[in-house]
């Protein structure tokens, strides 16, 4: 019950008031982890796991554990590596209860039933949810229903301080006219990868129904007569609804699975035609998704490549820069969760241009190699890598032997379903990383130990069978989880304090502080606090407070590009405040210094080329300064013409500024209209505008006549309007 529970919650559970750091599915998935190891560590015992189990599986799978924990320890960033390989751990823990589980036919049959009303519950909640997001209406969607004045669910949310408003979907980009919605489950290719291995399981059942016609009554006693294929269906068109061209090839692997493998058990069985026919058919499934993906994937135009994130030409960068990562770590990778942190040094250059973005990568391009194997190899190394797939190949040896094995139908079908159910996953994951996320490394976890321990369970001799755990230690484990998991409630606590600071910085309240500072209190290992803090310290010029917070985020995380950006221009700011000269020096150069730095990783980095400027400007170095000035109205000018613009308000004010010191008042003026247009401080335009209109008197007349324009504009409307 503790693991079906767990299965229910960790999917579904929401609270608005997490950020990225701790959602409350990883605090849970630890949780309950920690309860299955205690449990399955006695169960295992009690069942002399190690005479039973398949070792060409738990074998590499346990080393895979034990190096990656190692690798995780030896990590420079240990915060943070070992808080991204914990969930990984909580995601593998699953196997232990689904191998266990899965050993009885009437645990299993009770397993399957929750399976199947978890992924019909999740695949209606998301037809319900696409429809909101397809019409516009948001009344289709079950979250916008009046939940808050409801009786007793009303009470509970109020107490759990949390608005149900906030699990609304999220819009990616879609195919065609629909819109690429995915559910509260995250990103769409997260949210297939929960559902890929349900949707190989259930096309294995709803065969087994299709092809088994006889003893009804035993067939209702598993699921049903029709149940696994409704529950197919439901989840065919949830994955259809999320647009994640990951999961259609997910979907693809599905089916290319069930046809090769039932096609060599065909073979194995003498009939040949049929075998070849079925294995000819999944040949020529896999040829036609591959075709079909790589329309999908390539634009329509050179242009569009350019500025779409998911096309062929942004993957390929990405994929190029991970392999550029990997031959410098290739043995033993840059430890767990460090690939966000490394991979930046080789998006650099033309790859950082050509991939659309002409900011920062570190902070707004991507956390993850867009492959789970690519993520292995480059977290571990290819001795990681190796390890993880040792593992899987151990399994599909051990389930193909299995397929062979068993004479009922059931057990076949059941045991196709399951590998292919992985085997879907593991085709999703060639260009995501879903098991990167709770939800859908617990099911792809679950299968691989559910089809192990239904196959030990089935070959197991009737006279092995062990008797049942006495019933308080459930309760024992439990209260040992407890016990053993109360430290990190303070991190949870930190988390909900961070939130809450967060928020309050926001909206500009005094108590953001406090906020923050209590969760550094809680957590002292907090680096997004800290770099919340600074940012708060420094709008409100207490530069020295703000360069020690940046420091601090420095030790925690790493010399990231917009790290390093903001601890320079604390000190060019802190050398304007200093009485000294000699100080006032020192910390320039300290600013430039760091500027320089970041230029080097990064050249077409047009901030760090105008901050520069600045710099030289101020410590005397007039050439230089305008080498700077120069380059960065260049690359300002070139950021512009990408569709995806960050904070471009600011830009075109700081582009603005550079036009104005070069002389050339009429640009200058344009993008001050532009920085008013999208809008920027109103204070902070005044100032440019004064400026502007001291240089040149006509812009002021240009001015007034720009605004009329825009006023007219403004109140000019169409009939389709």
């Amino acid at each position: 019950m503790l693991f079906l529970s767990a299965l229910i919650t960790i999917p579904l559970s929401f609270h608005p008031a997490t950020s990225h750091t701790i959602v409350i599915k990883d605090f849970l998935a630890q949780f309950y982890a920690l309860n299955f190891l205690l449990l399955g560590g006695a169960l295992l015992i009690r069942e002399t796991f190690w005479s039973t189990a398949p070792k060409s599986i738990w074998i590499p799978l346990l080393l895979y554990v034990l190096y990656g924990t190692v690798r995780a320890f030896q990590s420079p960033y240990l915060e943070h590596s070992w808080t991204q390989w914990a969930i990984t751990l909580s995601g593998i823990s699953a196997i232990i209860p689904a191998y266990l589980v899965f050993q009885r036919e009437s645990s299993a049959s009770r397993a399957l039933w929750v399976l199947g009303a978890v992924a019909a519950m999740v695949s209606i909640y998301a037809g319900f949810q696409f429809a909101a997001a397809l019409t516009g209406v948001k009344g289709i969607d079950p979250v916008n229903w009046a939940w808050d004045s409801a009786p007793i669910v009303g009470s509970f949310l109020r107490f759990a301080d949390t608005n149900l408003e906030k699990m609304e979907w999220e819009r990616f980009e879609g195919f065609g006219p629909l819109p690429g919605a995915c559910s509260t489950l995250g990103n769409p290719n997260f949210f297939a990868g929960f559902l890929i291995p349900l949707f190989g399981l259930f096309a294995g059942l709803s065969l087994w129904k299709l092809f088994t016609r006889s003893d009804k009554e035993k067939s209702r006693k598993w699921l049903g007569i029709s149940a696994p294929i409704l529950v197919y269906v439901l989840v065919l068109l949830a994955i259809l609804m999320a647009g994640s061209r990951g999961g259609l090839l997910g979907m693809g692997g599905v089916a290319v699975g069930v046809l090769l493998l039932y096609g060599g058990v065909l073979l194995r069985k003498g009939e040949r035609v049929y075998g070849l026919a079925s294995i000819g058919m999944g040949l020529a499934i896999a040829l036609v998704i591959s075709c079909t993906l790589f329309v999908l994937f390539w634009p329509a135009n050179r242009e569009s490549a350019e500025q779409t994130f998911g096309s062929v030409e942004n993957r390929s960068i990405v994929y190029r820069c991970t392999s550029w990562l990997i031959r410098d770590h290739f043995f033993i990778g840059v430890t767990p969760g460090n690939f966000t942190i490394r991979f930046p040094y080789y998006l650099t250059g033309p790859e950082a241009e050509q991939y659309g973005w002409l900011e920062a990568p570190e902070e707004k391009v991507l956390e993850h190699a867009h492959s789970e194997y690519l993520e292995i190899w480059s977290d571990l190394g290819v001795v990681g890598l190796i390890l993880w797939l040792a593992t899987l190949i151990g399994l599909f040896r051990f389930l193909w032997w299995g397929l062979r094995s068993f004479e009922q139908p059931f057990s076949r079908w059941l045991i196709l379903g399951i590998a292919v159910g992985v085997l879907g996953a593991l085709f999703q994951n060639l260009i995501s990383v879903s098991l990167r996320w709770v939800a859908s490394a617990w099911i792809f976890w679950t299968f691989i130990g559910a089809g192990t321990g239904w196959v030990v369970g089935k070959f197991r001799p009737k006279t092995d069978r062990p008797k049942p755990l006495p019933f308080w230690l459930i309760p024992m484990a439990f209260v040992l989880a407890m016990i053993l998991f109360l430290p990190n409630t303070k991190r949870w606590a930190a988390d909900w304090h961070f939130v809450r600071g967060r928020d309050l910085l926001q909206h500009g309240s005094p108590k953001a502080e406090e906020e923050l500072q209590r969760t550094i209190e809680l957590n002292p290992r907090f680096p997004q606090s800290y770099y919340l803090l600074a940012g708060h310290y420094y709008t409100n010029s207490r530069f020295e407070d703000a360069i020690e917070n940046y420091k601090k985020v420095q030790q925690l995380r790493g010399n990231v590009v917009v790290l390093t950006e903001n601890l320079a221009t604390s000190y060019f700011k802190l050398s304007t405040t200093l009485e000294q000269e000699a100080d006032r020096e020192e910390a320039l150069l300290t600013a430039i210094e760091l500027y320089e730095g970041s230029l080097e990783r990064h050249p077409t980095f047009p901030r760090l080329y105008d901050y520069l400027s600045r710099a030289y400007h101020r410590i005397g170095l007039e050439r230089l300064s305008v080498e700077h000035r120069r380059k960065a109205i260049e690359l300002y000018e070139k950021w512009f013409q990408w569709e995806f613009k960050y904070g471009r308000a600011r830009y075109a004010l700081d582009l603005a500024k550079n036009y104005y010191l070069e002389g050339d008042y009429e640009s200058a003026f344009w993008q001050v209209r532009n920085a008013k247009r999208w809008g920027e401080n109103p204070d902070s335009l005044e100032v440019m505008k004064r400026a502007l209109f001291n240089a040149d008197p006509s812009l002021s007349a240009k001015w007034d006549r720009e605004e009329v324009k825009a006023i007219e504009s403004a109140n000019t409307t169409t009939p389709n309007e």
